[in-house]
C-alpha cells in the first residue's frame, strides 16, 4: 500500500475506507475502459488469423481460436452491461474484481494458446508474425490493465510464456535469440507494469486525500460562515434592544436637561448622556465589524451632497468639541460626491470623534474639502498628539491603540472599520501625521456629476413643525413615550402608535392629513416601517414625508427606504439631528405644508 495511506488516519477516511475506495475507483476504471479493451482484442485476433491464414495451420483451428477470443470478449461485454446497471453502492470491490480478473485470465491463455496451435515450424516468417502479435497484444494491455495488477499478471505470463518456451523447444540458435527477446519483453513489460501501477495507485490515494481536504476545509468554511452569521444575527439583534434602550435614555435625559435648572443635576445627566453615547457607539462599531467580516454590508452608491452630512457631524461634535476648549471649523461646500451616505457618514464621524479626542483644550478640528480634477479629496485635520511613523499603519488594526493616550478611547477599532469601509467603497484613505503636531486623515473619493438635490441648503423659516400633525409609530413604549414627548416640546400635534393598525385607527378621527410619519423599521409584527409607510401614504393618496428612526443594522431596506424618499436615521438620534432631519423632510415637501383635507 502506498505510504500516502498511512496519513489517512488524521482525515475523515481511515486506511482501510480509503482503500476501499482506490479499490472500487479501480474496479470502476478498468470496467470503464472494458469496450474498448473487448473491440481490441477482436481485432487483434482477426489480424493474427489473416496473418496467418496462408501458413500450414488447420484453418479451422484458426477459426475455433478466434471464436474462443470472441467468446471470452462477448461475456466481458455482457459483464460490461450488469457492471453498469449495478448500484454503485452495491458493487462489491470483491465480485467484480474477481469476474474481472477470470476474464483476463481467459484472455491470457487463449492467446498463449496460439503458441501451440498457430505455430508454424516450418516458416521462420509465420513464427516472427506471431510472436509481434503476441508482443504487440501484451504491449497493448501496458496501458489498460495495470490499474489492476492482478489482472495485468494474469493476461501477460499466459499469452508469453508459451511462446517463450516454444522458441525454446525449438533449440537452435536463432529461436533461442527470439526466446531471449520475448523473456525481456516478458521482464521489461512487468518492471513497467510494477512501476505503472504503483503510480496510478499513487495518483487514486493523493486524489482520494486531496478530496478530503477540500471536503473538511469547504466543511469548515461552512461552519465558520454559520457561526459568523449566527454571531452577527447575534449583535445586530443586541444591537437593536441596545441602541432602543439608548435612545429612550438620550430622549429622556434631554428632557430631563431642560426640565431641571439646578447645574448639580445637570452635570449629573450630562454624564449619564454621554455615558449612554458610548455605549451606543461601542455597539455601534462591534456590530459594525461583525457585518463586515460577515460580508453583510452592500454598499448603495449615489450622489451624495457632502453640506448635509458636515452640518450632521457639527450638530453631533460641535458641543463636545466646545465643552472640551477645541475649536471645530467646517468647511462649507457645495460639492457632491458617488458614495454610499451611511457609510461616508460613518466614516467622516469615526475620524471626527478620534480627532476630537485625542485633541488637547486649545486645539482645533478642521474638517474641509479639496476639489481635485474629477475626484474630491475629504480632510479631517486635528492638532492632537499625533502619531508615530511606526505605528501609522498599525493604527488601522483592529484593537490597536496608540501608546500613551491614557483617556478613554473606547476598543480601538474605529480606524479599523474606518479602512475598511473605505475598502468597501472602492475610496482611497491617506494619513499624514507628527508626533506632537497633530494628524490629517484624507478620503480620496469620485466627483459626483452634478450636486444632489438636498446639497442646496435653505435657509430653516421660524418653527416650520409648529402645528403640524406628526404619526410616531414604534413598539417600544420606553422610546415611543419619549420620542412622543419631544416632538409634542417641539409643537408638533402627535398621533402615537405600536403597529400599524393601531397608527390608522388613530387616524381615523382625523381631519387632516399627518404632515409627517416617523416610525420605527422593526416593529415587532410582520410589517416593517416601510410598509407602514406604503399604508399610510396609500390610504391619505399623498406622498407624505417620513423618517425611519432604526435600531436594526441591516442593509436591505436602505434601497426601499431611498427609492421611496424616505430617511434613515441610526439610534441613538440626537434630539439635535431628528428636529434637524424633521425640518429638512418639509423643507423639502415645502410646496405642501399648507393643511390638506383628508380625501373622501
Amino acid at each position: 500500500m502506498p505510504a500516502a495511506v498511512h496519513n489517512a488516519g488524521n482525515r475523515d477516511e481511515s486506511p482501510r475506507s480509503l482503500a476501499e475506495r482506490v479499490r472500487r475507483e479501480q474496479i470502476r476504471a478498468l470496467y470503464e475502459e472494458l469496450p474498448f479493451s473487448a473491440l481490441g482484442m477482436t481485432i487483434g485476433g482477426v489480424i493474427v488469423v489473416a496473418g496467418l491464414w496462408q501458413s500450414n495451420t488447420p484453418r479451422s483451428l484458426m477459426i475455433l481460436w478466434l471464436g474462443l477470443i470472441a467468446a471470452n470478449q462477448s461475456w466481458r461485454l455482457l459483464l460490461y452491461r450488469q457492471f453498469q446497471r449495478a448500484e454503485p453502492a452495491t458493487r462489491s470491490t470483491g465480485l467484480w474484481g474477481r469476474r474481472w480478473a477470470l476474464g483476463a485470465l481467459y484472455s491470457g491463455l487463449t492467446w498463449g494458446s496460439s503458441a501451440l496451435f498457430m505455430f508454424d515450424p516450418a516458416s521462420a516468417n509465420y513464427q516472427a508474425y506471431l510472436v509481434i502479435c503476441l508482443v504487440g497484444v501484451t504491449a497493448g494491455a501496458l496501458a489498460l490493465v495495470t490499474i489492476d495488477l492482478r489482472s495485468f499478471f494474469l493476461f501477460i505470463v499466459p499469452t508469453l510464456l508459451p511462446i517463450t518456451a516454444r522458441l525454446v523447444a525449438e533449440a537452435d540458435r536463432m529461436h533461442l535469440w527470439m526466446a531471449a527477446v520475448c523473456a525481456l519483453v516478458l521482464c521489461v513489460l512487468i518492471k513497467f507494469g510494477l512501476k505503472l501501477n504503483r503510480e496510478l495507485e499513487q495518483s487514486l490515494y493523493n486524489r482520494f486525500l486531496l478530496d478530503d481536504e477540500r471536503r473538511l476545509a469547504e466543511r469548515a468554511r461552512q461552519q465558520a460562515e454559520v457561526a459568523t452569521q449566527a454571531k452577527s444575527k447575534f449583535l445586530q439583534a443586541t444591537s437593536h434592544d441596545l441602541r432602543n434602550d439608548v435612545q429612550a435614555i438620550s430622549l429622556l435625559t434631554d428632557q430631563l436637561a431642560q426640565a431641571n435648572h439646578d447645574p448639580k443635576q445637570h452635570e449629573r445627566v450630562a454624564a449619564i448622556a454621554a455615558s449612554a453615547r458610548t455605549v451606543g457607539r461601542l455597539a455601534d462599531d462591534l456590530l459594525s465589524v461583525s457585518r463586515l467580516d460577515a460580508g453583510d454590508i452592500q454598499p448603495f452608491v449615489t450622489a451624495v451632497a457632502l453640506q448635509p452630512l458636515f452640518d450632521s457631524i457639527e450638530l453631533e461634535f460641535g458641543h463636545l468639541a466646545a465643552q472640551q476648549g477645541i475649536a471645530l471649523r467646517i468647511q462649507p461646500t457645495p460639492l457632491a460626491v458617488t458614495t454610499d451616505r451611511m457609510l461616508l457618514e460613518r466614516i467622516v464621524r469615526n475620524l471626527a470623534s478620534n480627532a476630537v479626542r485625542y485633541t488637547r483644550s486649545g486645539g482645533s478640528v478642521e474638517i474641509g474639502v479639496h476639489a481635485e480634477d474629477n475626484a474630491v479629496r475629504i480632510e479631517v485635520r486635528d492638532t492632537g498628539i499625533g502619531i508615530a511613523p511606526q505605528d501609522q499603519q498599525r493604527i488601522f488594526d483592529e484593537f490597536y491603540q496608540v501608546a500613551g493616550s491614557a483617556a478613554s478611547k473606547g476598543l480601538g477599532i474605529g480606524l479599523s472599520i474606518v479602512q475598511r469601509f473605505v475598502e468597501l467603497l472602492g475610496h482611497r484613505l491617506t494619513v499624514e501625521s507628527m508626533p506632537g503636531r497633530g494628524s490629517t486623515f484624507g478620503i480620496h473619493l469620485a466627483a459626483a456629476a452634478a450636486p444632489a438635490p438636498e446639497s442646496v441648503h435653505e435657509p430653516a423659516l421660524p418653527n416650520p413643525l409648529r402645528g403640524r400633525v406628526a404619526l410616531l409609530v414604534d413598539d417600544d413604549a420606553a422610546v415611543l413615550s419619549g420620542m412622543a414627548d419631544k416632538l409634542r416640546s417641539w409643537d408638533l400635534e402627535v398621533f402615537a402608535a405600536t403597529d400599524a393598525d393601531q397608527a390608522l385607527a388613530a387616524l381615523e378621527g382625523a381631519r387632516h392629513v399627518p404632515a409627517l410619519i416617523v416610525a420605527d423599521y422593526q416593529l415587532g409584527t410582520d410589517e416593517n416601517g416601510i410598509a407602514l409607510v406604503d399604508r399610510v401614504r396609500s390610504r391619505f393618496a399623498s406622498p407624505i414625508p417620513a423618517l425611519l428612526v432604526t435600531g436594526y443594522g441591516g442593509d436591505e431596506h436602505r434601497a426601499p427606504a431611498a427609492a421611496r424618499g424616505i430617511r434613515i436615521l441610526a439610534k441613538p438620534v440626537k434630539p439635535a439631528q431628528l428636529r434637524l432631519a424633521l425640518e429638512d423632510a418639509l423643507r423639502i415637501e415645502g410646496s405642501r405644508w399648507e393643511t390638506r383635507s383628508v380625501p373622501s
